[in-house]
């Protein structure tokens, strides 16, 4: 369970701040309303349910920013496809 309070002032306005900025990337302002939401005290369930997204999928973004803050959610590494495609063999 994750408790709510847990963002500081100022990263409660920086959050917002992205929330809100229309040039920003749609997913990453999904992911700044999602940590908005936990810190107000909503459950992953009712964030996911707001968000219609899966509720680990909102303990995946509180991950993120807990281990690396804003840029964990503005940055987005799908990785792992370069070594997959390095195992196909070739034409």
């Amino acid at each position: 369970m994750i408790r709510g309070g847990f963002l500081s002032n100022a990263e409660r306005l920086e959050l917002r701040a992205l929330a809100r900025d229309g040039l920003s990337e749609a997913r990453a302002s999904r992911r700044a309303n999602a940590i908005i939401l936990l810190d107000k005290g909503w459950s992953c369930q009712e964030v996911a349910d707001a968000l219609l997204i899966d509720d680990d999928t909102v303990r995946a973004w509180h991950r993120l920013y807990r281990e690396h803050g804003l840029t964990g959610l503005v940055v987005f590494d799908i990785g792992g496809s370069c070594r997959w495609r390095s195992n196909l063999p070739q034409l």
